[in-house]
């Protein structure tokens, strides 16, 4: 079922003129975009089938901890074929822009206990595994490849932090590092921030920066040619999922518009000098944003020319928001988890949840961004699925041996 619904709303700036967003003078960052919650009209009416989950296996099966080892998988969708590149509890994969190598996780327990866990670099071609960080007693996870992809940034946690912890959680008072490091020269990495709490991060599409949201409630961009790191955006609440343009306009997070609801999550635009904000719910609901339930928004993803930003909304489904028209597409109607953009921008790996789709709980589906057409993929219960930016869609699948299942 493809749904293409189109709400637009202008933007308009503090004198009501229509014209996009900006700030007479730099403001500070908000803590919230909106005060109270007051009900608001409902949308168009959309008429769709309901969802009944399928019990039927994708086409290419069941990549899961059932039928699978824990490690690395290179799966084709052409013709279903997969192939184990490394074996063990690896995760959170990130591609080189040429397809040909990527960085991944490798922990001596799983990503959430307090075990050792370093970085490496995966050459497909030879299938040689090399290490990018050696730090005993650290964790380094969440590996982010550099546009060029050379250089990888990461984060680093102290395990003499964590005391008699069993678990890895999200501890206010525990230091994380933001570690830059050359893939090829892992000798010469440098430490550009420290943060408490957990943090994920963005490349700018030069390189020369790196947005970070904290779970402690910052959202900053952190330039690499030693000047000091700018704040954008301010919330105790907590900021998520930072996602940088490629036209380098905009940077999307994930953010708590509403105080009196810190469990519900909104998507939210900001330009990297601060000057220009926008909440696309907004354009949805109206001025004030409405709450079908506390999950809200998925993490955001743009395209690849930068001109639309994808995300999933518990309400109406997979929505797209055209950058340039300021509207907004309900494109795909049902509940799920984006998984990433692959293809070149052409392909979206979507990870099904519940709504209208008729897919089993865990399915791996792609969507053609062009056609909206759906091809269940594969099942993946516990681990991830990342798509290679390159033309051809291949898939990593990590399966992992977690303890709590799902991205």
């Amino acid at each position: 079922m493809v749904l293409m619904l189109t709400f637009g709303l202008p933007t308009t700036d503090s004198d009501g003129s229509g014209r996009e967003v900006t700030a007479r003078s730099p403001a500070p960052p908000p803590t919230s975009s909106f005060a109270t919650a007051r009900p608001v009209p409902s949308p168009p009416a959309v008429s769709v089938e309901p969802y009944e989950p399928t019990e039927t296996v994708p086409r290419c099966g069941d990549l899961s901890l059932t039928t699978m080892s824990p490690g690395t998988y290179l799966l084709n969708p052409a013709d279903c074929r997969n192939e184990q590149l490394t074996s063990g509890d690896d995760s959170a994969a990130d591609w080189t822009p040429d397809g040909q190598r990527l960085v991944f996780v490798r922990s001596e327990g799983n990503q959430f206990t307090a075990a050792n866990s370093d970085v490496y670099l995966l050459e497909l071609a030879s299938a040689s595994v090399t290490a990018v960080t050696n730090s005993p007693n650290s964790r380094d996870e969440k590996p982010k490849l550099s546009p060029d992809g050379t250089v990888v940034a990461y984060s680093a946690l102290s395990l003499d932090q964590l005391g008699s912890a069993t678990l890895v959680e999200n501890h206010a008072d525990w230091v994380h590092e933001l570690i830059v490091s050359p893939i090829d020269s892992p000798g010469e990495a440098v430490k550009k921030l420290s943060v408490r709490g957990q943090f994920e991060l963005d490349w700018s599409p030069d390189g020369s920066s790196i947005a970070v949201t904290t779970h402690s409630g910052h959202l900053s961009v952190v330039p690499l040619d030693g000047n000091e790191e700018i704040v954008l955006a301010s919330d105790a609440s907590g900021l998520w999922s930072p996602a940088w343009s490629p036209r380098g306009d905009w940077i999307a997070y994930n953010c708590n518009v509403l105080q009196e609801s810190p469990d519900y999550r909104d998507v939210c635009l900001v330009s990297p000098d601060g000057q220009r904000r926008i909440t696309p719910s907004a354009l949805l609901f109206g001025p004030t944003p409405f709450i079908p339930t506390a999950s809200g928004a998925d993490k955001p993803f743009w395209n690849s020319d930068g001109s639309r930003l994808l995300f999933q909304q518990s309400h109406f489904g997979l929505i797209t928001l055209n950058i340039d028209s300021m509207s907004v597409e309900a494109v795909l109607q049902g509940g799920g988890a984006i998984n990433g953009l692959a293809a070149e921008g052409r392909s979206l790996l979507f990870r099904c949840v519940s709504g209208t789709i008729p897919c089993g709980v865990n399915d791996v589906l792609i969507l053609n961004v062009a056609t909206g057409e759906l091809d269940p993929l594969v099942r993946v219960r516990c681990g991830q699925a990342v798509g290679a930016p390159t033309t051809d869609l291949r898939l990593v699948i990590s399966v992992t041996a977690e303890p709590f299942c799902g991205l």
